[in-house]
């Protein structure tokens, strides 16, 4: 496995994002792998794992998505348009081959994802996080 990576060292670069999405996947797999050895390997009670990566892509490409967002440029929409979806489905594979995982090893579970952001992109950043925010979208955030 190596070293576990809590996050990312590589920035989103506008003209270049290739390191970034690259860094993304190589996180992705890499705390996979480390939970699944994890949990095949080491008595637990209770395992939690947490995915930055779909925060972090929602916040760097939502541009994309939005063509609203004072960045939006249908130019880069085109060429990268997809990578909030790939990474979705990337965790999901990721989820599943947990879920696998849990169901080989036997006993009583109750599996629970959350996931932030899958229903609301706002391009202002002073209401990202706030109580303002909670409110307007009916306390589901």
């Amino acid at each position: 496995l190596g070293v576990y990576r809590l996050r990312h060292d590589e920035v989103y670069q506008r003209n270049n994002p290739e390191p970034f999405l690259c860094e993304q996947h190589e996180i992705l797999e890499n705390n996979t792998q480390a939970a699944l050895y994890l949990m095949r390997n080491k008595p637990w009670d209770l395992f939690m794992l947490h995915f930055l990566g779909t925060d972090r892509m929602q916040h760097e490409f939502c541009h994309l998505i939005d063509p609203t967002h004072p960045q939006h440029d249908p130019a880069e929409r085109q060429r990268y348009g997809d990578v909030i979806l790939d990474v979705y489905q990337r965790v999901d594979d990721a989820v599943g081959r947990l879920l696998e995982a849990v169901g080989t090893a036997g006993g009583n579970t109750l599996d629970l994802v959350s996931c932030p952001h899958s229903r609301h992109l706002e391009h202002t950043r002073t209401r990202e996080h706030g109580e303002e925010w909670r409110a307007d979208a009916g306390g589901d955030v």
